[in-house]
């Protein structure tokens, strides 16, 4: 029994909301269009076909229902006028309310040739309304900002239920009155009394509803216009203009001295503008001054935490390599500068050889990219320096300026210049992805055998879908496999020119990350051990904290360096497997012959990313980072036992094993 009761709950709530859901326009003004056409004001009624869809139609009901409506109002008060009744006269009686009433009946005849009888002659005018709403609905559809109909239906649910309620009061409180002044008012007056109040309240509502509706899309348009506004910010039609925001944090911290200007005609390229050059060199010299200082100080974040021989050297080892890896960074931004001027210029031109074969590439998932590489680097860096700088005035500790300026430009220069490497690695791997999505589809076509002499517009919906970029086959397949060709040997000219001017940079970089994490580890593992008799202010869950997260910070450096030099070259590797399947499904002996050339430029043209040329930028690096990071943390842990003084050895011991550590090569 309970459960019968909850189908019936549970059936009349369907039935409930499928009354109160709609899906478009008509559906959703249904409900007052009907309540409006029973009282005679419309001779339109929403109708439903077989199809389901909705349509807003006229009625010789209608027509007929609004002219009797009207006919039977002008006789009520034809009636009324003749027999002197009113409801005011029942009430009182005088010469005003004799001239009132009569206006009221003349007004009302009037009125009622307004509310009945113009509506059947411009009702043109209603249902061209409706029709113009249904379209702007439809593009708001388009526009993915549709309106919401459901609640349409729900608001004239409630304002039909508030004008009834008002309106039973009001008659209810009338007659009654009537009632208790024993006054029995003939039928048509009774008539006139409720008619009329009904009628000017829907006739209200329905002028109600359609300016609300036309205030609902305005709203919606102007929500889709302030979604515009913001989402322009992260949308870009040009290579300059999806690394603006990479470009303005370079040219801040004096890494490039280019900065992104756009021209009047709406074209954006790079500038470069004597503030940048000077601003480099004031870089270099806050660098050279506060680096020295600190190491002719002696004074360093890690001295703050526990001083020993071993960190001593340490300490200076990374104020060293610091030095040398800012004077490298900003001194190549200055005299490199042309090398990554040359690569945004080879990847500003691919966009001609791309459109050869159709394709326009959308630049708003590297500019996305860039955005949320230097949010994620920001973030880190920020957490990370607010709770340095936290822990140690927590304790009294005030580091000078020097070793503050070394602590932050050391970290945020390093991080920058990656981000900056990463972004135009992602941008040879778009290009790179680009390219084997184009050559897929040849092959996908050759296996449907699609494709003969293709003339006619194709759309391949795979490559829209994956890589936001619109592909367009017009071509012969010999055509597009030499603009492939091209495309291909200048992206590979681009990545061998930004090689050249990042490849000192990655050296100095990966050297001062790898140094830190094998000192930071030694640090860790040292106390966590229990064989560092350390003598510090700070607990060792603190200590502990404090150089495992910078050990972490620049293991995100390494990792973030070789993921993007690795995806690139992932990229570049998968084009030879897809040039060899189209050099076996062909047949056609011209496009065998590009395909063959083809192959042999891909032997020759690699891309791959160097440290100066010692080492390559790729995940081997992981494996020889640990083979020595394992070899150093085994002799720094050995000379710690070894020591008498646990750590507090003499200078001699220190030095031999500084020693035998530089005899080992990364």
């Amino acid at each position: 029994m309970i459960r019968c009761g909850l189908d019936i709950f549970r059936g009349c709530r369907g039935r409930i909301r499928y009354w109160l859901s709609a899906r478009d326009c008509y559906g959703s003004i249904s409900l007052m269009v009907a309540i409006a056409f029973a009282l005679g004001i419309t001779p339109f009624l929403v109708r439903r076909n077989a199809l389901g869809e909705t349509s807003l139609e006229q009625s010789w009901y209608g027509f007929l229902n609004a002219i009797l409506r009207w006919l039977l109002l002008a006789y009520c008060y034809s009636y009324i006028n003749l027999s002197n009744e009113s409801l005011i006269g029942y009430f009182m009686r005088n010469h005003v309310s004799q001239i009132s009433t009569r206006v009221h009946d003349v007004g009302g005849i009037i009125a009622a040739v307004f509310t009945f009888i113009l509506p059947l002659l411009l009702r043109k005018h209603f249902l061209k309304s409706v029709k113009n709403m249904v379209q702007v609905d439809t593009q708001l559809e388009r526009l993915r900002c549709p309106v919401d109909f459901n609640t349409v239906v729900g608001q004239v649910v409630l304002v039909i239920l508030a004008v009834v309620l008002l309106d039973t009061v009001l008659l209810t409180t009338g007659l009654v009155c009537l009632a208790k002044m024993e006054v029995y008012a003939s039928w048509q007056l009774t008539f006139i009394f409720v008619y009329e109040l009904l009628a000017i309240s829907i006739t209200i509502c329905m002028f109600c509803l359609m300016t609300r509706t036309v205030q609902r899309r305005i709203t919606c348009l102007h929500k889709m216009s302030a979604l515009r506004r913001v989402r322009k910010y992260f949308i870009s039609s040009q290579v300059y203009e999806a690394l603006r925001p990479l470009f303005f944090l370079t040219f801040l911290y004096g890494l490039t001295p280019f900065h992104v200007v756009r021209r009047k005609m709406g074209e954006s390229y790079l500038k470069m503008s004597c503030f940048g050059v000077f601003n480099i060199f004031i870089y270099i010299c806050l660098c050279g001054f506060c680096y020295i200082s600190s190491l002719r100080q002696g004074e360093s974040i890690v001295g703050y935490f526990f001083r020993t021989e071993i960190s001593t050297i340490g300490d200076r080892l990374q104020i060293f390599n610091g030095l040398i890896a800012g004077a490298v960074i900003y001194t190549s931004a200055i005299l490199k500068r042309c090398k990554l001027l040359g690569t945004l210029t080879i990847l500003h031109s691919l966009d001609t050889n791309f459109s050869n074969i159709g394709i326009r590439v959308k630049y708003s998932r590297i500019f996305r990219y860039s955005l949320l590489v230097l949010i994620f680097k920001l973030l880190i860096l920020g957490v990370y320096f607010v709770g340095v700088f936290r822990l140690l005035v927590s304790l009294d500790v005030t580091p000078s300026f020097c070793v503050c300026m070394t602590f932050f430009l050391q970290h945020s220069v390093v991080s920058i210049a990656i981000c900056l490497f990463c972004v135009i690695a992602f941008s040879f791997e778009r290009r790179l992805s680009i390219i084997n999505q184009v050559l897929k589809n040849l092959a996908h076509q050759w296996d449907t055998r699609s494709l003969k002499a293709v003339t006619q517009k194709q759309r391949s919906l795979q490559c829209l879908d994956s890589f936001s970029m619109y592909t367009i086959v017009t071509k012969d397949p010999a055509e597009i496999i030499q603009e492939s060709m091209e495309i291909h040997h200048l992206i590979c000219e681009a990545a061998a020119t930004a090689n050249k001017y990042f490849t000192y940079q990655l050296l100095t970089i990966i050297s001062i990350a790898f140094l830190i994490i094998v000192f930071d580890a030694y640090y860790v593992l040292e106390t966590l051990l229990g064989k560092s008799k350390r003598e510090s202010k700070f607990k060792t869950v603190e200590f502990v904290t404090f150089f495992s997260c910078q050990m972490i910070l620049y293991l995100i450096a390494i990792i973030s360096i070789v993921e993007g030099s690795n995806r690139a070259i992932k990229k570049s590797e998968k084009t030879g497997g897809i040039v060899h399947s189209l050099l076996n499904k062909t047949k056609s002996a011209e496009v065998k012959e590009k395909l063959q050339q083809f192959s042999m430029q891909l032997m020759h043209l690699k891309i791959n990313f160097t440290a100066a040329g010692l080492f390559n930028i790729d995940r081997t690096l992981y494996f020889t980072i640990s083979g020595a990071l394992t070899t150093y943390l085994i002799i720094l842990l050995q000379f710690t036992s070894n020591s008498p003084n646990n750590g507090y050895g003499n200078g001699s011991s220190c030095c031999e094993t500084f020693n035998n550590m530089t005899n080992h090569t990364l």
